[in-house]
């Protein structure tokens, strides 16, 4: 009798253990399908006169959360951004229609100024697809930064903002490969990302990178200080997708298992670089434990800081 309790008892466990495993799967899995939150960071650089914010959204991939985006676009209002940036993946390599993406960046425009950079999603389109999508989004209402930037004064403050959607190379690689005649090189198209993050740079103005692929940031020409950019503003990673508790994100397409780099803020030689988490999903494996993020960034003074 004693024996068929302690069986009864130990089935139960094991039915509980189950049970709470199964549920907190579904929890996890949910809020990071439905759930919205607001990650914010302050950064001070001495080039900045008054305090204006940023607002970063990534990897949207067409992701609706509530009718017409309508609870996206209140978080995104709450914050009072001076400017709204979105860092490529805003739609996926095989959608064909891009009206989530640009019924949003026409309400998002009433909030704030609206750039968008693209990802390797966007240019995994056909060109003629990559035209319309480019077509529809600047005819929504936002600015497309595509090896290209603009000059413009928010809050007092001069700030260029430029996107790209390649890997940002490093100069090294160049000159390992031609040596000193590198440069000779330059009129060909495939150095035309170089091109104009030389030109980018070159300003005294507060420079604001959207660069949809941090990896090149933060594993290499941020830290040799190649170019001179003050803040880079990236997703791509999905957080590492999968986050386990206490280790974090999963996997990471250019680092592989475990990434260093795949979500936060990072400071590599005076570069600032905010890796956001993203929002939606491509395909295949959902998002676990990694809840959809809006990236809030307040630029402020070196005098403002110390108040």
């Amino acid at each position: 009798m004693k024996i068929a309790k302690k069986k009864h008892f130990v089935l139960y466990v094991l039915l509980g253990v189950l049970l709470f495993f199964i549920l907190s799967t579904l929890f996890f899995l949910l809020i990071s399908k439905y759930a919205l939150r607001v990650t914010s960071y302050r950064i001070v650089s001495d080039k900045v006169l008054s305090p204006f914010k940023i607002v970063n959204l990534s990897d949207l991939h067409s992701t609706c959360f509530g009718k017409n985006n309508i609870r996206l676009i209140n978080k995104v209002s709450e914050e009072k951004p001076d400017i709204i940036c979105m860092t490529g993946d805003s739609v996926s390599s095989t959608d064909t229609d891009f009206s989530v993406t640009t019924d949003l960046v026409s309400s998002l425009k009433s909030i704030a100024p609206v750039y968008v950079s693209l990802g390797n999603h966007e240019t995994d389109l056909s060109e003629s697809e990559l035209s319309r999508f480019i077509s529809e989004i600047e005819s929504a209402g936002g600015t497309v930064l595509e090896k290209e930037y603009v000059d413009v004064v928010i809050n007092g403050n001069d700030v260029r903002i430029g996107g790209t959607s390649g890997y940002a190379l490093w100069m090294e690689f160049w000159e390992d490969s031609y040596g000193k005649k590198y440069i000779d090189y330059w009129d060909d198209d495939s150095f035309s990302e170089q091109r104009f993050l030389l030109d980018f740079q070159d300003t005294d103005a507060y420079k604001i990178l959207l660069l949809h692929r941090p990896e090149s940031a933060t594993l290499f020409w941020a830290d040799k200080g190649w170019y001179d950019v003050d803040l880079v503003l990236s997703g791509h990673t999905h957080g590492g997708h999968i986050r386990l508790p206490f280790i974090g994100g999963l996997y990471a397409p250019e680092e592989g298992w475990f990434p260093k780099y795949e979500y936060g803020h990072f400071n590599k030689n005076g570069v600032d670089v905010i890796i956001s988490a993203g929002l939606g999903n491509s395909e295949g494996l959902p998002r676990f434990n990694n809840i959809p993020e809006i990236v809030s960034v307040t630029v402020s003074g070196v005098s403002d800081d110390s108040e």
